[in-house]
């Protein structure tokens, strides 16, 4: 679609963006995990599931990467 090799597109996108387009993926799974956390009562593993994260355990990673332990 962009017309980039897959290489090329990843230059491109982290000098627009900052980030890698992995990361920047995982950042719109770890916001939409935190907002269904928030607002649902769904099972932590159906917040995984439905945010794009294998399970639990990755996406728990993921929180402590992104913001921080609470520990």
């Amino acid at each position: 679609m962009a017309h980039l090799s897959s290489r090329q597109f990843t230059r491109v996108f982290t000098a627009e963006t900052g980030h890698s387009p992995d990361k920047a993926i995982e950042g719109l799974g770890l916001e939409t995990a935190r907002l269904r956390i928030e607002q649902s009562r769904h099972s932590l593993d159906v917040i995984a599931s439905e945010s794009g994260f294998r399970d639990r355990r990755p996406m728990r990673e993921a929180f402590i990467s992104g913001f921080g332990s609470r520990d």
